[in-house]
């Protein structure tokens, strides 16, 4: 599956894709979850991604970053899926 990400000025947004299907099987919004700073909620969306991800087995997944830089919220978000458990 693919993992694309989009990132708005106030929240990011995450989709695991099955293109093959097309159809969407997980998507998590930054604005649902965590707290506190922009960085920091985008690190507790990546691993409640990754968690929602790992529970309907998928464990290997291809990261599309839209075109933003790998920098900031994009690199936390990319920090956090990893660290609960994902493999770009």
């Amino acid at each position: 599956p693919r993992l694309a990400v989009y990132k708005s000025n106030r929240y990011l947004q995450a989709q695991l894709i099955d293109d093959s299907a097309a159809r969407t099987l997980l998507g998590m919004l930054s604005r649902d979850v965590g707290s506190g700073s922009k960085v920091a909620r985008s690190r507790s969306t990546g691993e409640a991604l990754a968690k929602a991800a790992r529970a309907k087995g998928i464990e290997r997944v291809v990261f599309d970053r839209g075109g933003f830089s790998y920098r900031g919220r994009i690199a936390a978000f990319a920090d956090g899926a990893r660290e609960g458990g994902l493999v770009f």
